[in-house]
């Protein structure tokens, strides 16, 4: 066989199962020393090419070691050369550590039954066999030994998502984590989730919470207001097409047009119709008229539910040229609430005619038909009232009688 050229690494040495390497520089704190001063062979304190750790650097920068004594010197004025860590001792597996399976075959080459690469188990035995290791899964099952290149140490993560697993079976919360976006299914409105209606979005903020005998997941609402307690079978977890569509306005809101550069003025009360998904994805029809246009998310403020009953309410009046509850003489209205004293208190949902108007206190007046033998007259409050017809659209009225509300 030809001659092999091998090189010697010289500049190296293993101390304590960690590497070090000859470097040209000062010495630091944490490097190892070789004396190389002759004096050596006659000083007690130090041996000749022996090693010495640097524990810390004096004022002066000189290496401080620990001597053959056990006493602190100076290295000042002595000859050394110096050596750098480059790599760490490796750590053998030991009992109480967590390891992951990265090989699922015996020294015969045949599949283990019972093991799985990439389970997550912990070592219970060692010995000094070719198989050193009895790892079991880590409900206490599977007991099983293995080769020492079949197993590595498992991270931190990697146990606690096995541990989760596994607790999942026990604990049903388990599935949650904080940050989880989840719909509240049942138990809403009662204690403890007071506050908290069903068919909401929450946030998950404990899902190991202690609280009602630690067997509920702490929640809040995704808009800051209201936090209860829920068993984990009255949520579920949102899709990740939910939790994207959280981000969207969905079609049917009602908004407010934020900006005047496009076809809709500014401050304009609209419908999202459609969400095209596209980069200005909202088109926004006006609760009135009859002109469109589409809107990024940012162009749009999204009204509540009670914002936009009021803004629906101002449209329907604005459509007909008056302001809220503005009832004129000559409209058809229902009756739809009972006052007292009241003509039509007997007679509510009745269809009638507003015969006169005033601006002060009860200020409808309705037309009593004929059929009525009630002598209470009927001042009405506008509360009380629907429009069915304005006077302006009456076929059988070519002008409208009495002032405004």
């Amino acid at each position: 066989m030809a001659k092999l050229n091998v090189t010697i690494p010289a500049n190296e040495v293993v101390i304590e199962g960690a590497t070090y390497r000859k470097v040209d520089r000062a010495a630091a704190a944490g490097d190892v020393v070789k004396i190389t001063e002759e004096d050596a062979h006659d000083s007690g304190a130090l041996t000749f090419d022996a090693f010495y750790r640097v524990e810390r650097m004096d004022s002066a920068h000189d290496p401080q070691i620990i001597d053959n004594y056990g006493d602190e010197m100076d290295l000042c004025g002595w000859e050394f050369e110096v050596y750098e860590k480059v790599s760490e001792p490796v750590r053998r597996l030991t009992v109480g550590d967590y390891v992951k399976v990265t090989d699922d075959k015996t020294s015969w080459g045949h599949t283990r039954e019972g093991v799985t690469v990439g389970e997550i188990r912990e070592i219970v035995f060692v010995d000094s066999s070719d198989c050193p290791f009895r790892a079991e899964r880590l409900d206490g099952t599977g007991r099983v030994w293995f080769r020492e290149d079949a197993l590595v140490l498992a991270t931190e993560a990697e146990v606690a998502e096995a541990k989760r697993k596994i607790a999942q079976t026990s604990d049903p919360r388990s599935q949650f984590a904080k940050g989880d976006k989840v719909r509240l299914v049942s138990g809403g409105g009662d204690h403890p989730l007071y506050g908290c209606p069903n068919g909401k979005v929450y946030e998950v903020k404990d899902p190991y919470t202690t609280m009602h005998s630690g067997t509920r997941v702490k929640i809040t609402r995704t808009d800051g207001v209201g936090i209860g307690f829920a068993l984990p079978s009255e949520i579920v977890k949102l899709t990740a097409e939910e939790i994207e569509a959280l981000d969207r306005i969905p079609v049917g809101s009602y908004v407010r047009v934020l900006t005047d550069e496009k076809d809709l003025p500014k401050d304009t009360i609209g419908k999202v119709t459609v969400d095209d998904k596209d980069s200005r994805p909202y088109r926004v029809e006006p609760l009135v008229g009859r002109d469109w246009d589409w809107y990024r998310k940012d162009q749009l403020e999204v009204l509540t539910e009670a914002e936009a009953e009021q803004a629906a309410e101002v449209a329907k009046w604005a459509a007909i040229g008056r302001k809220v509850n503005e009832y004129k003489a000559g409209d058809i209205v229902k009756y739809v609430k009972a006052t007292i004293p009241h003509g039509l208190n007997e007679h509510v949902g009745i269809t009638t005619e507003i015969s006169s108007v005033k601006d002060w206190g009860n200020p409808i007046r309705l037309v009593k038909p004929s059929y009525i033998s009630s002598s209470v007259d009927t001042w009405t409050r506008v509360e009380s009232l629907e429009l069915i017809v304005p006077v302006e659209s009456r076929f059988d009225r070519s002008k409208p009688k009495g002032g405004a509300a």
